[in-house]
């Protein structure tokens, strides 16, 4: 639970650090961010990854009423979950602006970086999902 300290540092992290790179136009000079952006959550979601199966291996997993089902229990979960789902791919609907950067930058190569970064995209989504 956050407390109102901790949403106003969060708040003044935003708007100090991330705040700025939404105002750019120059595409170019944010290469490096999103590289690092994806690093962290690689690395924070291995370590929840690893985290989880040393407290599997240790026997303090779930268990009874905490332990989650593989199976879908209904048509109603499914629905309810679907918007979790649809939020997890949000994230792709930037890339008609950065292809039409890369149209801009590389020309006729656009379309074949374009569906490389979407293949890698959809993988990593699904592979962050389901972890």
């Amino acid at each position: 639970e956050y407390t109102p300290i901790h949403k106003f540092i969060l708040l003044g992290l935003f708007l100090g650090v991330a705040a700025p790179y939404c105002f750019m136009d120059d595409l170019e000079s944010l290469k490096n961010v999103g590289k690092f952006v994806a690093g962290i959550v690689l690395t924070t979601s291995g370590v929840v990854a690893v985290c989880c199966l040393w407290k599997l291996g240790t026997g303090h997993g779930a268990s009874n009423y905490n332990a989650t089902t593989a199976d879908v229990p209904s048509f109603e979960v499914a629905i309810r979950t679907a918007p979790n789902i649809c939020f997890a791919f949000t994230g792709m609907l930037s890339f008609w602006e950065v292809f039409a950067a890369l149209r801009r930058g590389c020309g006729e190569v656009a379309p074949k970086v374009m569906r490389r970064s979407l293949l890698w995209s959809s993988v990593m989504v699904l592979v962050l999902y389901l972890l």
